[in-house]
C-alpha cells in the first residue's frame, strides 16, 4: 500500500450535527467522483487499500464509484 503524509485543513460553517452530517455526505460524494475519474487500476488499488486497513464499509461505498464494464 502506498502511503502519503498529507496535512489537510477543511473548514465549513455548520450550526448543528445535521449540518455536519450533510457536509460529510457531500465530501464522500466528492471523493467518489474523483475516484471515478482515476484509471481502473488505481480505483481497484484505492479500494484494496481501504480493505487492507479494515475499512470494509468504506470500501463497499466507494466500490459504487468503480464501474466494471
Amino acid at each position: 500500500m502506498t502511503s502519503f503524509n498529507i496535512n489537510l485543513n477543511v473548514t465549513t460553517k455548520v450550526e448543528t450535527i445535521s449540518d455536519v452530517a450533510l457536509e460529510i455526505s457531500r465530501l464522500k460524494v466528492t471523493i467518489g467522483i474523483l475516484l471515478a475519474k482515476l484509471p481502473p487500476e488505481q480505483r481497484d488499488s484505492f479500494i484494496a487499500d481501504l480493505k487492507g486497513v479494515g475499512l470494509n464499509e468504506e470500501a463497499s461505498l466507494y466500490s459504487n464509484f468503480n464501474p466494471k464494464i
